[in-house]
Formats: structure tokens, C-alpha cells, sequence
């Protein structure tokens, strides 16, 4: 697995996780599951349903919302596949040369201490699940909210699989964090308005728009309080 870091503001960090071949290989029914579900989003969002438009539309503005803590610890939860000798030789923190390992270090026992809200959220969501029940009864219209909370629970429940995968990253005695040049140069580049570079170092097209999120929401949090 590759874990990518860069600065935030507040001295946070974003990390996302990329899986390796090894990962990408293991394919699980969960995994089918998700696959049909994307290309099922995917048909929805090319539908001329006005329905399943503004479905698609509410969907992907509730994604691009959700906090890169909880995008990380999902992303980084599918390393339950690996065993021990697989996970701890597959993965690295790369890192720019401006990031020191201590920050990225504290960054993942923040995260790791994330553990009890994500339960506590996983088990709100089902609690709430029965109230959206009426809405099965109105013909048409899909049961939104009843897929929100759903959605939800499986996002915080990813999540607190992810606090565990994060502990097992912890308990590493070699854990690889690798300064990475050409990302510290595509990360000034990206400073300075050119975010091409971002995403060419780190081999994702999506993976500056992923930061820029990341990036906004920690300057509203800082706003806010």
C-alpha cells in the first residue's frame, strides 16, 4: 500500500491511501458488491431521469463534504486483506521533504483515536434507519434518506475498520516513511497554482482535487473556531 502525505494548515496532514498490486488482486464479494454498486451510480448519473439526476447530484455534493480523515481511514480499511508479512513489506508513507515523520506520526494517532466516533456514528445511523420507513411508502421517489443513513453507517463502519488497520501500522517496528523530492517539488508547484504536477507526481489524476478538499476544510474549520 502507498500512503501519500502533505501539509495541512493547523499542522494537520492529508493522507490517502493508494492499494498495491498485491491488494488489487485480492478481490472479495464485498468488492463485487462495490463494484456494482459504482457502475449502478455511474448509469444513474448519465439517466435523463429527473429523479436520479438530483439524486446523483445530492450524492456526490454529500461526498465531496465528508472530512479526508474519514476518506483516509476508508481507503486505508482494504488492508484487512493483506496478512502481516504482506502488509508491513507492501507499505510506504512518502512523503515531501518540507513534512517531517513526526508530524505524519502524530497525524496517524489522531486518527487512530477516532476509533469511538466513528462507532458512535455507525451506531446513530442504524438507530435511524427505521424512522426513514415512510418514505418507502411514496411511490416514485426513492427512499433517500433511507440510503443516506445506509450510506452512512457503511462509511463510518469502513472508517472503524480503518482506526484498526491504522493500529497495526503503529505497531510497526520498520515502518517506511520516504522523503519523495519529486513530490515536494510538485507540492510547491502546487502552491503556486499549478496542480498538474500534483497529480503527476503521485500518478492520480483525482488526487489534487482530493487535497484541495482536504485543504478548504481545514481552513473553514480554523474560520469557524
Amino acid at each position: 500500500m502507498r500512503i501519500i502525505a502533505l501539509p495541512l494548515p493547523k499542522q494537520r496532514v492529508f493522507l490517502h491511501c493508494y492499494p498495491s498490486e498485491l491488494l488489487l488482486k485480492k478481490v472479495t464479494v464485498h468488492d463485487r458488491i462495490l463494484n456494482r454498486i459504482y457502475n449502478t451510480w455511474d448509469a444513474w448519473s448519465k439517466s435523463k431521469s429527473f429523479i436520479k439526476q438530483k439524486t446523483v447530484s445530492f450524492g456526490n455534493s454529500v461526498l465531496h463534504r465528508v472530512p479526508h480523515e474519514e476518506s483516509f481511514l476508508r481507503s486505508v480499511s482494504t488492508a484487512k486483506k493483506l496478512n502481516d508479512k504482506e502488509f508491513y513489506s507492501t507499505i510506504v508513507i512518502e512523503r515531501p521533504d518540507s513534512l517531517e515523520p513526526s508530524e505524519i506520526l502524530q497525524e496517524l494517532i489522531r486518527l487512530q483515536e477516532m476509533k469511538q466516533l466513528h462507532r458512535k456514528n455507525f451506531i446513530a445511523n442504524i438507530i435511524g434507519l427505521p424512522l426513514t420507513i415512510p418514505f418507502i411508502l411514496i411511490p416514485i421517489i426513492p427512499n433517500v434518506p433511507g440510503f443516506y443513513l445506509c450510506y452512512r453507517a457503511y462509511c463510518n463502519f469502513r472508517a472503524l475498520m480503518g482506526t484498526s488497520q491504522i493500529t497495526r501500522l503503529l505497531q510497526s517496528k520498520d515502518l517506511k516513511i520516504q522523503s519523495n523530492e519529486k513530490l515536494e517539488l510538485a507540492y510547491r508547484s502546487y502552491l503556486n497554482g499549478d496542480h498538474h504536477k500534483l497529480n503527476e507526481a503521485v500518478g492520480h489524476q483525482e488526487f489534487s482535487d482530493r487535497y484541495e478538499r482536504a485543504f478548504k476544510q481545514e481552513c473553514n474549520s480554523s474560520k469557524n473556531h
